[in-house]
């Protein structure tokens, strides 16, 4: 064993040599030997080169040599969650969760070991049994059951539940009645998946426990093996019990019945209920019922609720989108005298895309009625059914005889803009947003401008730009200015050429030049070239320095003469100075070329104002060097 030491040698080909031959060697009685030297003389450094050594003979499936290094890895495996603990505990489980092992070596390896496990070590394998389904060894669970270790048998219920295996049952029945709560809520559990419809009846008890895991294990296991008898059960519970967390358990176990009492009895608790999150709760469990001709059941009992209650409890027929519900709600609708209850049957009804019902809801909005409600609600269905379909539901306007709320304007505003990528639908919104623009109400005609940024087409651009020009209102004027830059902001890519060009020159005072698209820069700058409006001065004018440092940056870093010289001549005719950062920009690219060199002279003279030939000469002498002279007096000639 002094061979062990040299392990601890400062020496280096020592160390090499003696970890060398006990990684070569398969000799069960050294390995042994090594083995009881490390934990003898608690040589806790060699623990995970000893862990590795026995992984790898572990994982050559040599029937003799597996079983000893996995009884050896085992005595690593402990409670506390120590590095090493868990570096053994990952190669155990990584060789049962090994595909290329076969099951039956695996069985018979654990078949082999199992007598000779410790309690940590059987907790560990009863979790590795049920974790990769070997229910073919369900037998050595039940050995487990001899154990007074409150932690392997609850680990062995767990795995017989989910093995879903029978055989554990008649030890499982001995830990219902048992003093410790834990093992109770496993036995509660298990039997809800490995138990018989008699074995309800041994749970049923404990519904009525003291302790609420329990009441909500048992609720759930009650329901899995009662099924649609375990209802009055459950209906009990639901009115003896005032825990909140029971009654909401109780009602999703209602919606995996399937009967039509479990179904009228959710009905019953809606409507007796007045708390949101158990109605919410309720309206979940009445959706997923499996179960034939719920509409029909739900008309019918809605039918012997007075006016009121149908008011109040309309919201379910919203639940089920059937043909029943919706022939039900025109029929309220037709023959239900009060008001707010063929209200709710008109809002509803934007659930359902059929012919009929749209035939019906125009004929309530677009109709001579008083009742303004009705067209309201039967307008905003229309709205909504648009909305969920394609098709050209809507192409209207609203009525002239709906006497619309600033609100209510809003809503249809949002809507209408919503489906405005069709160019049918943004020319309605466009012409409801001039009537609303158009009206006296300054709330309305504020809404109005704001929500033209939603369409980006030539024609509402127009009508924002006419607006503009007309209304002597400074509040409107700027709010058109801030639509109109939002649109710039949002859809400048798609904005046509003319549309720019017709854009007030206000517009892009305050315009950020960072938050639009390089295309619609590239178009300023081929507006700027092309000469053709009077605003074109705003785009390189100091009113805005950010805009006109990136437009005039793209120009001079693309060298392009032609239209460098535009944008010196926009300069020249709209009598504009560049910023400083531009103008030595311009100046350093005409100096290269001798074809502009003129235009450089006349915005030299320009910039200085003056026809003094002597002073120009003077102020740009350096410039004069390399080859302007000859043109200055030229010019000078000609101007004086």
């Amino acid at each position: 064993m002094s061979n062990f030491e040299d392990l601890a040698s400062p020496h280096y080909s020592l160390r090499a040599e003696i970890s060398k031959s006990l990684q070569n060697s398969r000799d069960i009685a050294y390995l042994t030997s090594f083995v009881d030297y490390v934990f003898k003389n608690d040589k806790s450094d060699l623990h995970p080169f000893l862990i590795n050594l026995l992984n790898d003979i572990l994982n050559e499936v040599h029937e003799r040599n597996t079983k000893w290094s996995l009884l050896n890895l085992f005595k690593f495996v402990t409670k506390e969650r120590t590095s090493t603990s868990k570096l053994a505990f990952d190669h155990i489980d990584s060789f049962f969760m090994n595909p290329s092992v076969f099951n039956h070596f695996k069985s018979f390896l654990i078949k082999s070991c199992w007598k000779d496990l410790d309690v940590n070590s059987r907790m560990v394998m009863t979790k590795i049994i049920s974790k990769n389904k070997f229910s073919q060894l369900s037998n050595l669970l039940v050995t487990n059951f001899e154990s007074d270790n409150i932690e392997l048998i609850a680990d062995t219920i767990k795995a017989f539940r989910r093995l879903n295996d029978r055989r554990g049952n008649r030890f499982i029945d001995d830990y219902l009645g048992g003093s410790d709560l834990g093992l109770q809520v496993e036995a509660i559990k298990a039997l809800g998946y490995t138990g018989s419809f008699f074995d309800g009846f041994k749970v049923i008890p404990y519904l009525f426990s003291l302790d609420k895991t329990i009441q909500l294990e048992s609720i759930l296991s009650v329901r899995k093996l009662m099924g649609n008898f375990s209802l009055k059960y459950l209906k009990k519970l639901y009115y003896k019990t005032d825990s909140k967390s029971v009654r909401v358990q109780i009602i999703k176990q209602l919606g995996e019945l399937t009967s039509k009492a479990s179904f009228l009895f959710l009905i019953r608790i809606y409507t007796e209920n007045d708390d949101s999150f158990i109605r919410l709760e309720t309206e979940h469990s009445l959706e997923v019922i499996k179960l034939s001709r719920k509409s029909e059941l739900l008309i019918s009992y809605f039918k012997k609720f007075s006016i009121k209650e149908k008011c109040q409890f309309a919201v379910l027929l919203d639940s089920f989108n059937s043909s029943d519900i919706e022939d039900y709600l025109h029929q309220c609708i037709r023959s239900e005298k009060d008001k707010l209850f063929v209200a709710f049957c008109i809002n509803l009804l934007s659930s359902y895309l059929t012919p009929k019902t749209e035939q019906l809801l125009r004929s309530i909005a677009f109709s001579n009625i008083e009742e303004n409600n009705f067209k309201l609600y039967a307008y905003d269905s229309l709205l909504k059914l648009k909305l969920k379909n394609d098709a050209n539901h809507l192409t209207e306007l609203p009525p002239d005889s709906l006497d619309l709320s600033l609100a209510q304007h809003q809503i249809y505003v949002t809507y209408l803009s919503k489906i405005s990528d069709y160019e049918e639908h943004a020319s309605i919104l466009c012409r409801y947003l001039m009537l609303l623009v158009e009206s006296d109400n300054i709330d309305n005609r504020f809404r109005a401008i704001s929500c033209f940024k939603y369409v980006n087409d030539k024609k509402s651009v127009s009508e924002l730009v006419e607006i503009f020009s007309k209304t002597g209102d400074s509040f409107l004027e700027n709010s058109v200015l801030s639509v109109l830059r939002s649109i710039l902001y949002r859809n400048s890519e798609s904005l046509e050429f003319e549309v720019i060009a017709a854009l007030p020159g206000k517009v892009f005072d305050s315009l950020n030049p960072y938050l639009v698209s390089e295309d619609l820069l590239r178009k300023i700058m081929l507006f700027l070239r092309e000469n053709k409006s009077d605003s074109i001065e705003y785009y390189i004018s100091s009113k805005n320095d950010a805009l006109s440092e990136k437009v005039s940056s793209i120009i001079l870093l693309e060298r392009d003469v032609e239209k460098c010289c535009a944008l010196a001549m926009v300069a020249l005719n709209n009598g504009v100075t560049l910023s400083v950062k531009t103008d030595k920009k311009l100046k350093r690219l005409f100096l290269t070329n001798d074809e502009i060199k003129p235009i450089l002279l006349k915005y030299l003279l320009m910039k200085q104002r003056s026809s003094d030939k002597d002073f120009i000469i003077n102020r740009y002498s350096k410039i004069m060097k390399l080859g302007l002279e000859g043109y200055l007096n030229k010019y000078m000639d000609s101007v004086l």
